[in-house]
C-alpha cells in the first residue's frame, strides 16, 4: 500500500527535461527561488513596518486603539484553517481522491465565506468613522499633527489637525 501510494506521487518526466534528476534539480532550484523572494517581500515589509512604527509610535498607538483582537484573532485562525483545507484538497488530488476534494474544498468556500462574514460584520459602526475613511489622514501634515501637539488631547482619538 505505502508504495502504490509512492508511485501515485512521482511525476512523469516533463519533455521539457532530460532526466528524473534534472527535473528535480529544477523544482528544488524553483522552490528555493519561491522562498528567497518571499524572505524579501517580506524582510521589506517588516523592516518598513518597524521603521513607521518606530518613527510614529503615537500613530500606531491611536489606529491600535480601534482594533478589537478577539475578531483580529477569529479572522486569524479562519484564514489558516482555510489554507489548511486548500493544501488538503491539494493532497487528495495528488492521491486521486475526489470526494476527498470535494469535501475540502467545500471546507475551504465555508471558510471563506466566514472570512467575508466576519470583515462585514466588523465594519465601522456608525457614519462618523465611514465620513472619516473619506478624509486625507495620512498626509504628512496630519501625520505630523499628534507628533507636534505632544498627544496632548489624546481623548479625541484623530490624527488629523
Amino acid at each position: 500500500m505505502a508504495s502504490e501510494a509512492h508511485q501515485l506521487e512521482t511525476l512523469a518526466l516533463r519533455e521539457q527535461f532530460n532526466t528524473e534528476e534534472q527535473q528535480k534539480d529544477a523544482s528544488t532550484l524553483g522552490m528555493w527561488v519561491f522562498l528567497i523572494t518571499e524572505i524579501m517581500f517580506f524582510g521589506g515589509m517588516f523592516l518598513a513596518y518597524t521603521i513607521y512604527r518606530s518613527t510614529y509610535p503615537n500613530v500606531f498607538g491611536i489606529a491600535s486603539s480601534s482594533l478589537n483582537l478577539p475578531i483580529g484573532a477569529t479572522n486569524t485562525c479562519v484564514l489558516l484553517l482555510s489554507s489548511f483545507t486548500m493544501v488538503m484538497a491539494v493532497r487528495a488530488a495528488q492521491l486521486g481522491q475526489k470526494r476527498m476534494i470535494v469535501f475540502f474544498l467545500i471546507i475551504t468556500m465555508l471558510f471563506g465565506f466566514a472570512f467575508l462574514g466576519i470583515k462585514a460584520s466588523s465594519g465601522p459602526r456608525n457614519s462618523r468613522s465611514i465620513t472619516c475613511r473619506r478624509k486625507r489622514l495620512f498626509t504628512w501634515k496630519a501625520l505630523q499633527a499628534p507628533i507636534s501637539r505632544g498627544m496632548r488631547n489624546s481623548s479625541s482619538r484623530s490624527i488629523s489637525p
